[in-house]
């Protein structure tokens, strides 16, 4: 035996052998019955709860003059990052990298939220006291409108439709038109908030990162896969962004919501996401062919290529072969014709065709 067969694989070759299980493991079912799933969960809301703690701390600790809205945006992401740089993980629970790859993006949300935030306060005069109250109404009808939204997609959590994304978009349209009125020196990165305001924010990126976190686990992504875990993340953001601008009231709602959506998804099984609405019928509602029987009467010509049939056999298949849809479902029986023969075919009636062709015309003819 050579000492290249003995040597002992590598460090890089078990980490990579490693990784190949945990990719295993989250192709399987998602163990939603294992208490270790939910620590991801528990880790987001730590970490977006934590973001906003620190960015309140940044703007206590240094006087008025010395905050920087630049410096408090790098604290805030930088533990955010810390905090979620890799899953926390307990044994080996089938699709803990799944949900963690679904959950983390809303420590990027959270600190989005916070820049947009601060953005709408920068073009603003030093002088400007007053703000336009119908622009604070118009900003929390949207904020419904997104709430209402978020109210659709718990009802019906595993629905391939786009409407409460769709309600939330022109929402958040609208309020980038129309955005709150800003008010100088002030905004989450660079205000020292009182106590009150602090705990708000605090409770509210709670609220966000519980909403969306309830949302990804009850319509988690069937595969491990970029577009599976983009859709995930969307509508999940799109049924829990209103928590980042309501006002301190309606955060209440953020409870109902949670509880309607788990309430219906226990009433569905593991795969029962809807499909897609088409104009068109399905393979199920339209006239099934017993293949058995096309089968059977296949079986009595020779297994050559080609097969001498008549038009009489052919329909005598098609009699045999097919369900009788026009008693059952109230459909008309349609008319076919049959291909043309060739002129070498026509002087004795017959015509051939392949076993494969013999199946196609069978299922397009009636029952007689």
């Amino acid at each position: 035996m050579s000492a290249a067969s003995c040597r002992k694989p590598s460090k890089s070759h078990a980490m990579l052998s490693q990784c190949s299980r945990s990719d295993d493991e989250d192709d399987l079912a998602i163990d939603f019955n294992n208490a270790g799933l939910y620590l991801v969960g528990l880790q987001t809301c730590t970490a977006v709860a934590t973001c906003a703690v620190v960015s309140v701390i940044s703007c206590w600790v240094l006087p008025s003059s010395a905050i920087s809205a630049v410096r408090t945006l790098v604290f805030t992401a930088a533990v955010g990052i810390a905090i979620e740089r890799k899953p926390i993980r307990i044994g080996r629970v089938r699709g803990v990298h799944l949900m963690y790859s679904s959950l983390r993006p809303s420590v990027a949300m959270y600190v989005s939220s916070l820049v947009l935030e601060q953005l709408v306060h920068t073009c603003v005069e030093p002088v400007a006291a007053q703000t336009a109250a119908w622009r604070k109404i118009i900003f929390q009808a949207m904020i419904v409108i997104m709430l209402v939204s978020g109210l659709i997609r718990a009802r019906r959590p595993l629905s391939d439709t786009d409407l409460p994304f769709l309600i939330t978009v022109a929402a958040l349209i609208g309020i980038a038109i129309l955005p709150p009125p800003a008010i100088a020196l002030s905004g989450p990165l660079c205000e020292p908030c009182s106590l009150a305001a602090a705990i708000e924010r605090v409770i509210r990126a709670l609220s966000f990162a519980i909403v969306y976190s309830v949302f990804v686990y009850t319509s988690a992504p069937l595969t491990n896969t970029s577009s599976d875990i983009a859709v995930c993340v969307s509508r999940a953001a799109a049924a829990s962004v209103w928590c980042l601008g309501c006002s301190p009231f309606l955060l209440a709602f953020g409870v109902p919501q949670c509880a309607l959506v788990i309430f219906m998804r226990f009433q569905m099984p593991n795969d029962a996401y809807s499909a897609v609405s088409t104009t068109e019928k399905t393979i199920q509602d339209s006239p099934r062919m017993d293949m058995r029987a096309v089968d059977e009467d296949l079986e009595a010509f020779p297994a050559s290529s080609q097969s001498v049939v008549t038009p009489d056999i052919v329909n005598g298949i098609g009699a045999r072969s097919f369900v009788d849809i026009g008693g059952h479902s109230g459909l008309p029986h349609q008319q076919t014709t049959l291909p043309p023969m060739s002129s070498t075919s026509r002087a004795n009636g017959t015509s051939h065709f392949s076993a494969l062709q013999l199946a196609a015309i069978a299922a397009t003819l009636p029952e007689s």
